[in-house]
Order: C-alpha cells, then sequence, then structure tokens
C-alpha cells in the first residue's frame, strides 16, 4: 500500500506501508510529468487502461482519474490537485510515481 502525505504546500512524501526498508520519495509538488506521446487507452467496463507500448507499461484508471491523468500531461500536480481534488490526484500520482510512467530517458530510433 502507498501513502501519499503532504510535508509543506510543494513537496509531499510517498510512502510504502508494510516495507520500512523502502525509502520515501519526496515529489515536487511543481512538477510537470514528461509522458510519452504513445499511449493507447483501452476502456474495459468501468476503467480504463492505459498502456505505453515502448516500456510495456501500463496503469489502470477510473474515468475521472483519466481526466486528472490527462491534465497531468500539461500541468504540474499542484495545479491539479485545485482543478480536480487531492484525492484524486494522490491516487493517479501513485499509480504514475509506482509504475515510473514517464519518460526518464530521451527515445531514439534509427
Amino acid at each position: 500500500m502507498v501513502v501519499i502525505s503532504f510535508y509543506d504546500v510543494t513537496t509531499f512524501f510517498i510512502y510504502i506501508l508494510g516495507d520500512e526498508n523502502m525509502p520515501s520519495r519526496e515529489i515536487d509538488a511543481t512538477l510537470v510529468y514528461n509522458f510519452s506521446d504513445n499511449f493507447i487507452v483501452k476502456q474495459c467496463e468501468d476503467k480504463y487502461l492505459v498502456i505505453n507500448p515502448l516500456d510495456s507499461n501500463w496503469i489502470v484508471l477510473s474515468q475521472e482519474e483519466l481526466l486528472v491523468f490527462n491534465y497531468l500531461k500539461s500541468n504540474s500536480i499542484e495545479q491539479a490537485i485545485v482543478e480536480y481534488g487531492e484525492e484524486k490526484v494522490i491516487s493517479v500520482v501513485t499509480q504514475i510515481e509506482a509504475k515510473e510512467f514517464y519518460v526518464t530517458h530521451d527515445i531514439h530510433f534509427f
């Protein structure tokens, strides 16, 4: 289980419960994620599977969480909290961070 708690207005921590050896992660709330442009979104009943085929990675979101995810493509976490509320944003950010669902390197095709 992952818990995010706010440290101050612009920083919060992610804590992994049940694993005291797992370090917490500090995330700047002014962060704007760098996502791949190659996502595939598939609806399955009332959930959305967001797939990044380049990294063979995926997250599962509700319809409201998908709106937050799309908002985070061009806005900061802090702005998303103002727009959608803390609970929904924390849910999405937790999945993004747990799966490292963002670009951490340049991808070049030859």
